[in-house]
């Protein structure tokens, strides 16, 4: 028997279907599929609510699902102050 090369591309599912890169790259391109990182107005108000609710960047990290890094890097950008030790 003839072995067969698995391809090594890699798979990505949206909404149930299967995608090559290529179609990953026309969808994202077009904004039609947001990168798993990218922050929605939603996550933006939370973000902003949960600051000025006087959390700190590891409460809000928990609170948002992301990490601490990524909390403290968008509230550098949008020029939030974070309470307490984390800054």
């Amino acid at each position: 028997m003839r072995a067969t090369k698995q391809s090594k591309m890699k798979q990505v599912r949206y909404n149930g279907v299967s995608l090559l890169p290529a179609h990953c790259t026309f969808l994202l391109t077009r904004g039609l599929v947001m990168e798993p990182n990218d922050w929605t107005e939603v996550d933006l108000d939370d973000l902003k609510a949960a600051i000025n609710d006087g959390l700190t960047v590891e409460e809000a990290a928990e609170v948002l699902g992301r990490s601490v890094e990524e909390v403290r890097a968008k509230c550098r950008e949008l020029g939030l102050k974070p309470s307490g030790g984390a800054k």
